[in-house]
């Protein structure tokens, strides 16, 4: 096992990791260094064993949880396609992954919904009331109810963020960002009731905030499903690569360009409407420019009208016309790139998802469930020591057309010089 988690920390080739997976000895002496097994074969079909010892999760550190939480290896989502890892995920996810990510699904959506109903049917009718007590607000068994559930997504996620920091801080930035919105939508969400009960001014705010971010937590549902997944993963890389990148140069354009405006514009008159009065009033007008709601028209209370206006055209070619349709460029291109690859990231986070979920279960029903019929203890000859050489194998049925085409070619080769 050695070797194989020195070829994941390394990020190494992923050819080179499948034949440590997949290591082979025909001859009998050697056997016992082998990790795959041929157990029939006819033609291009065979049927192999796969040793998962030191592979599998239901031992310490193993290499399918090296390889999932690897976070600086940037092709580990190569290294799930191959097998036995692949067969290995999907094994685990028909077995108790699907059934408790559907669960688990449905007892978050019901829990959001609850919130948000029980919060938009009792602001409306606090409204007549003007006050913000939480008597008002949230009925005695939605509270607890919200309350308990929230506790407990408090704590779940703030555990898995500290299993994941165990690996190390870049792994609860890529891997663990829905746990950590997750887990400050539910401190938002007990924040806010303190507050409530404590009759501070404004604690509503709190509970706005997490009703948007956990409406948002649901697209982390989405892995759960090929067609969604694959179009999450998508939209993640997007705003990750292209349009954090495009925030970032924009807000350097239209703070110098506010500035610049705010400053050019004189007192404006008692009864008169300036709209770049100030910086934060220049700032909303030149983001209306920029998404087209603006307008170009001279201020009439400029120091320079001619100078103020050019900076405007200025701003609108190198913003709305330049950094937009960057952006849009830039976006077609990221998914250009990444449509051939998002299949198997997708895969990637539905294996995070399915290793968490597998480490909620009991030992005693992780074993059960590896005693599936493709599953099976197997011996494969006698140790260097004398004993008898017992593997935990995975059986799985492969077709290999191109190494059957090599051998037709060889064949016929042979029968002409004969």
């Amino acid at each position: 096992m050695v070797n194989i988690k020195m070829e994941v920390d390394t990020g190494a080739s992923t050819p080179i990791f499948k034949h440590i997976l997949g290591r082979e000895m025909k001859q009998k002496k050697y056997k016992h260094l082998s990790r795959k097994f041929t157990e029939w074969e006819y033609g291009p079909v065979s049927c192999s064993l796969y040793d998962l010892s030191g592979v599998d999760t239901i031992e310490e550190n193993s290499v399918l949880q090296t390889v999932v939480y690897s976070s600086r290896n940037t092709n580990r989502h190569e290294m799930l396609c191959v097998e036995p890892m692949n067969e290995l995920l999907q094994k685990k996810w028909e077995d108790f992954g699907a059934c408790l990510f559907i669960v688990s699904f449905l007892f978050y959506l019901t829990y959001i919904i609850t919130l948000t109903f029980v919060a938009s049917y009792k602001f409306e009718r606090s409204k007549a009331l003007a006050q913000e007590h939480c008597s008002h607000f949230i009925g005695h068994m939605a509270q607890n109810y919200i309350l308990l559930t929230t506790v407990y997504f408090l704590i779940k996620e703030g555990a898995e963020m500290i299993y994941l920091r165990l690996s190390n801080l870049h792994s609860v930035l890529v891997d663990g960002s829905f746990h950590v919105l997750f887990f400050l939508q539910s401190s938002l969400v007990i924040i806010f009731n303190t507050l409530c009960w404590a009759k501070v001014e404004g604690s509503r705010i709190l509970l706005v905030l997490a009703l948007a971010l956990g409406w948002f937590n649901v697209l982390y549902y989405t892995r759960g499903f090929k067609l969604t997944g694959i179009y999450c993963v998508m939209i993640k890389k997007i705003i990750l690569q292209d349009i954090l990148r495009f925030l970032l140069v924009y807000a350097v354009f239209i703070v110098g360009f506010a500035a610049a405006l705010a400053t050019l514009i004189e007192e404006c008159p008692p009864g008169t409407d300036c709209l770049y009065n100030g910086f934060s009033s220049a700032i909303l007008e030149l983001f209306k420019l920029t998404i087209g709601l603006g307008e170009l028209d001279i201020q009439k209370h400029s120091s320079f009208p001619f100078f103020f206006h050019m900076l405007l055209v200025l701003y609108v070619i190198l913003t709305f016309v330049l950094l937009l349709n960057m952006l849009i460029a830039l976006m077609g291109e990221t998914v250009t790139k990444i449509s051939s690859e998002s299949e198997k990231i997708w895969k990637l986070q539905r294996a995070e998802t399915t290793l968490h979920f597998e480490r909620s279960l009991p030992k005693w029903l992780r074993t059960r469930c590896k005693n599936g019929h493709s599953f099976t203890e197997v011996t494969v000859g006698i140790t260097p020591d004398g004993k008898e050489d017992k593997r935990w194998c995975l059986r799985l049925n492969e077709v290999n057309w191109n190494e059957w085409d090599t051998r037709i070619e060889t064949m016929a080769e042979s029968i002409d010089e004969q």
